[in-house]
C-alpha cells in the first residue's frame, strides 16, 4: 500500500456493501473488511510500477497456463455483504491453487552414497535379505514454504523391481530450503527372483545400479495438498557394506 491506512472509529454495527456504495467518490481507496471501513491514499508511482510488473508476470503465466484470470484496477471484490469489500489495485482469480505448487526436487545427497547391507539367511528368510539406505537431498523450489508429507517409493536394482516403501515424513521446508533424509528399504531375495544377478554382484562386491521412483505428497497450507508422480526421484550406484 502507498500509505498507512486510517479507519473510522469502531462501531457496534458492522457496515455492509450497501453502506460501501454510499462512501464518497473522493479519489481515496475505500475498503470494507469485516464490517469496518478502511481508507487508503491513492498509490504512488513506485507502487504502480511494481503492480504493472506483477500484472505482466501473472498475465503471461496465465496465458501459458489458462487456469484463471487477472484483472487490473479498479475492481470491486465482494466476499459476503459485510465481511469484505475491497477496491483491488490488481487481482487474479485462480482455479486450483495447487497448480501453482512446484514439486520438490530430489537427488542423491553428496558424500552420502546409497548403501546395501546383506543379511545372512535365516529360518524365516532362507534365501537371505538385504537392507538399503538411500540418502535423498530434497529441495523446495517454491517461493513459499510447505511440508513434505509423504513419499511412496519404488526401488529397482539393475532394472528389476526390488522393494517398495511408504514414508510419512512430515518434513517442513522453507522457500528454497534443502534437507537430507534417509530412506530405508528391505529386500527379501525370495520375493524377487529377478535379483539373482544382484545377489552375485553383492557377493563379489560389484557395482550395482539403482533407480528410485516415487509419488510425493506435500502440504502447502491454503494452496492445498497436491500429490506429484509417479516420477523419478534419483538414480545412481549402491555401495556394498560388509
Amino acid at each position: 500500500m502507498a500509505g498507512a491506512d486510517r479507519t473510522t472509529p469502531p462501531r457496534s454495527v458492522k457496515l455492509t456493501y450497501d453502506d460501501f456504495l454510499q462512501f464518497p467518490d473522493d479519489g481515496m481507496r475505500h475498503e470494507l473488511i469485516d464490517g469496518e471501513h478502511f481508507v487508503t491514499p491513492s498509490p504512488n508511482p513506485r507502487h504502480q510500477r511494481i503492480l504493472g510488473s506483477l500484472y505482466l508476470e501473472i498475465g503471461n503465466h496465465l496465458k501459458a497456463h489458462p487456469i484463471g484470470e487477472v484483472y487490473f484496477a479498479p475492481l470491486d471484490v465482494v466476499l459476503f455483504s459485510f465481511l469484505a469489500v475491497v477496491l483491488m489495485s490488481g487481482c487474479a482469480t485462480l482455479g486450483p491453487l495447487a497448480q501453482f505448487v512446484q514439486p520438490p526436487r530430489f537427488r542423491q545427497a553428496e558424500n552420502q552414497p546409497a548403501e546395501i547391507r546383506v543379511i545372512a539367511p535365516s529360518i524365516r528368510q532362507p534365501t537371505g535379505s538385504a537392507g538399503i539406505r538411500i540418502w535423498l537431498e530434497v529441495t523446495n523450489p517454491n517461493t513459499f514454504g510447505f511440508t513434505l508429507s509423504t513419499v511412496t517409493a519404488t526401488l529397482a536394482l539393475e532394472g528389476s523391481r526390488a522393494a517398495t516403501g511408504e514414508f510419512p515424513l512430515g518434513l517442513p521446508l522453507r522457500a528454497g530450503q534443502q534437507s537430507v533424509v534417509p530412506l530405508d528399504l528391505s529386500i527379501d531375495f525370495a520375493d524377487v527372483p529377478g535379483l539373482a544377478g544382484v545377489v552375485r554382484q553383492v557377493a563379489t562386491g560389484g557395482r550395482i545400479e539403482y533407480q528410485l521412483d516415487g509419488t510425493v505428497g506435500v502440504d502447502a497450507g491454503r494452496l492445498g495438498t497436491p500429490t506429484f508422480g509417479p516420477m523419478l526421484l534419483t538414480r545412481g550406484d549402491v555401495r556394498v557394506i560388509r
